[in-house]
């Protein structure tokens, strides 16, 4: 006789609600109404995170934690040489041919890491996003479009680039401003031909899914994503212009 395959217990009897579809559109609900209610506070960081990381487990437990493995070792070295040059980069044209920024710039960093929104930016939503996003919901889209694992085998290319981009999109939208002035933020940027909508949220998504499918494991994701939310008074002087900043807003 046949083996049965053993049932993920932590999914029976939820059905639709252990699509990650569904999961997804919970978690962007539950989001955005802690996001209304507490603003920017700390606390608000922490609702979302807490959003963000039990829901996986809620749902698939051991199976979102073990698709969260930084430990395991990097099969391609290239997501680690990104995240060196974006540190070294900017440091190196500050230092070279930005003297006079480089002292300001380094001041506004130092600031930025050690306050209260700094941390939350540079530790706690790494982790939570990563978590989420280049953990959980990566999985489970390689296994739904039939793709190689993450722990062998070789994903396309094309449809790699799909899970990349669809990746990256849900990140982005996660990311969709909701303030208590909704309407006439929108209504005052739409007058004036703009959408107060960032595309760094999914340039970051994008590339730090590159990375996790290509290394293997999100840990190179998780410290780009460090890096991206820290490094922004450093890369500052060297972005000029405020449109260029606004596109490169993670």
């Amino acid at each position: 006789m046949a083996r049965v395959p053993e049932m993920d217990k932590t999914a029976a009897g939820l059905g639709v609600l252990s699509h990650p579809a569904m999961i997804y559109a919970v978690a962007f609900l539950l989001v955005k109404c802690v996001s209304v209610v507490f603003g920017s506070e700390i606390l608000g960081h922490f609702a979302v995170a807490g959003v963000l990381v039990c829901l996986p487990l809620l749902f698939r437990r051991h199976h979102a934690l073990r698709s969260f493995n930084i430990l395991e070792s990097a099969k391609t070295p290239w997501a680690g040489m990104v995240c060196l040059i974006y540190v070294v980069l900017p440091l190196t044209l500050l230092v070279l041919f930005y003297p006079n920024e480089w002292l300001r710039a380094r001041m506004e960093f130092q600031g930025w890491i050690f306050s209260a929104a700094g941390l939350s930016a540079i530790f706690l939503a790494p982790l939570a996003e990563e978590f989420f996003f280049r953990g959980w919901l990566l999985d489970a889209q390689l296994k739904r479009a039939n793709a190689a694992s993450r722990a062998g085998g070789k994903i396309p290319l094309m449809d790699a680039l799909q899970i990349c981009y669809l990746n990256g999109l849900l990140f982005w939208l996660m990311h969709f401003p909701i303030p208590a002035n909704f309407v006439a933020l929108w209504g005052d940027a739409l007058s004036r031909g703009m959408i107060p909508l960032s595309p760094g949220p999914f340039l970051l998504g994008l590339t730090t899914a590159a990375m996790t499918i290509s290394s293997g494991t999100p840990r190179s994701a998780l410290i780009f994503h460090v890096l991206a939310n820290s490094l922004g008074p450093l890369w500052w002087p060297l972005l000029s212009d405020q449109n260029v900043r606004s596109f490169f807003y993670f």
